[in-house]
């Protein structure tokens, strides 16, 4: 069985190889020019492995998005918070894994076109310029797939090579050519050849010199400024953290009570929600204010201050054209960053909604209310019809585009809807409590990286000298 699949790979291998051979053979009989025809080859090759990478991270986006994403959301799925927590580590260990192995080829998002101006860079001929000549440099340069697409150029048009090269670099070889160095000599013509260019150096090139010593000044300034940001953007997020905390367990304990508050203020003091159906109440047990001032929502804390610092440091970091070297210097926390929609490109933030600010929260209800409006009339119509201030006949004649002429069916009608929408507020809370677990541990993950990224190592001591 294993000499089975053995040969079907070797198979496989040898019918990809024997392909790609056979269409540089077309394209050099096609062209006349040598150089030409390798780059063909060349873009010919590196298509097929921007193909090949894409369909991997297109099944990795899958995966984590269609699997992963669905098991986690029905695991935690009204559960305590001790079990979404320990669910939400899982996920967030097995999306990170799944999300560093993936190929970075396709980049979605907001490309920046908002406005017709970024829009017309698409037909721009310096913009295809730079294109241009960035493949160029793309064609030597130093990474996985392009060192790939050359031992495959070079085997096909010298396939010897392979084995000259692993013949060379053997070790015997190897051991027999460190035998014969002649360490003095060695010694004494680096030293000599070390002198001669730093004289030459300093006489024919004090402008470059200098030039190079400034921009590496410039450069040294810019890390500074991004690591200061990245402080005091760990800091704010720390703060946020500590407030959210308390939001989070608030919410927690608070969403029946929050929603049946909900449903009071929407039946204008004629129901309440008690285990998870409407019932009618006689008198109101919260005394309801406009929903912009009931206390329990005052009681969740707010963090809008620290969010913008969070958010004057990404913009600063992006108006000093920063944005490069803050992405080098956190490339280990990129999974937490764009999860967390932390990137310096002037986008607004969503820590308020993920971490769930006072303000937020707030805004879910009065939205929520003002979606359900008709209820809110409907049911003050009802109470008017209860102290005569409106007559059946006129109750009637406003909802009588229902079947029933009925009074108790057109409010049977409406108590459904209203049971509906309390149900849905209610959902909207959990999922809000759910998914702000999953977003505490990013953010303290995305701290503690930051914080590693800011303290000092062994390599810094002696680099930074």
């Amino acid at each position: 069985m294993e000499k089975a699949l053995y040969l079907k790979d070797n198979f496989s291998v040898k019918f990809i190889y024997d392909f790609i051979k056979e269409f540089f053979f077309f394209i050099e009989s096609q062209t006349d020019s040598f150089i030409f025809s390798l780059l063909l080859e060349y873009i010919f090759l590196m298509i097929g492995f921007t193909f090949i990478l894409a369909i991997i991270q297109q099944i990795f986006i899958e995966l984590r998005i269609n699997f992963l994403n669905r098991i986690y959301k029905r695991m935690i799925k009204n559960k305590k918070i001790k079990i979404i927590r320990v669910v939400s580590e899982f996920y967030y260990l097995i999306d990170r894994f799944l999300f560093l192995i993936s190929p970075n080829v396709l980049t979605y998002g907001d490309s920046g076109y908002n406005n017709s101006l970024k829009r017309s860079e698409a037909l721009s001929p310096i913009r295809f310029f730079n294109k241009t000549i960035s493949f160029f440099k793309t064609l030597f340069g130093l990474s996985l797939v392009n060192i790939l697409i050359w031992i495959i150029i070079i085997s096909i048009h010298n396939p010897n090579i392979l084995d000259q090269i692993s013949d060379f670099l053997s070790w015997q070889k190897f051991w027999a050519f460190i035998k014969k160095i002649d360490y003095k000599t060695i010694n004494a013509v680096t030293g000599f050849l070390a002198l001669l260019i730093s004289i030459f150096t300093l006489i024919m090139f004090r402008t470059n010199l200098l030039r190079s010593k400034a921009k590496r000044k410039i450069q040294d300034e810019k890390y500074e400024q991004v690591i200061k940001y990245q402080i005091i953007i760990s800091t704010a997020l720390s703060n946020c953290l500590h407030l959210a905390e308390r939001n989070i367990n608030y919410l927690e304990s608070r969403i029946d009570f929050l929603t049946s508050c909900f449903c009071e203020k929407l039946s204008s003091s004629n129901y309440y929600f008690k285990n998870d159906e409407i019932k009618a109440s006689e008198n109101s047990r919260w005394a309801l204010q406009p929903v912009s001032d009931i206390e329990q929502f005052t009681d969740f804390e707010s963090f809008n201050e620290e969010l913008e610092k969070i958010e004057n440091c990404l913009e600063t970091i992006n108006n000093n054209v920063l944005t490069q070297i803050y992405f080098k210097v956190n490339k280990s926390s990129f999974y937490e960053m764009s999860n967390l929609h932390l990137t310096p490109f002037g986008k607004k933030l969503m820590l308020d909604q993920f971490l769930i600010d006072r303000n937020f929260i707030l805004t879910v209800a009065e939205n929520t209310i003002d979606h359900y409006s008709h209820l809110l009339d409907f049911f003050d119509k009802v109470n008017m019809l209860k102290t005569g201030d409106l007559s059946d006949e006129q109750f009637i004649e406003e909802y009588n585009y229902y079947a029933s002429n009925s009074i108790q069916d057109i409010i049977s009608i409406k108590e459904k809807n209203l049971e509906k929408a309390v149900i849905e507020f209610k959902n909207r809370l959990t999922t809000i409590f759910e998914e702000s677990i999953y977003y505490y541990i990013l953010s303290q993950q995305y701290i503690r990286i930051l914080d590693k990224n800011s303290k000092l190592n062994i390599t810094d001591w002696f680099l930074g000298k």
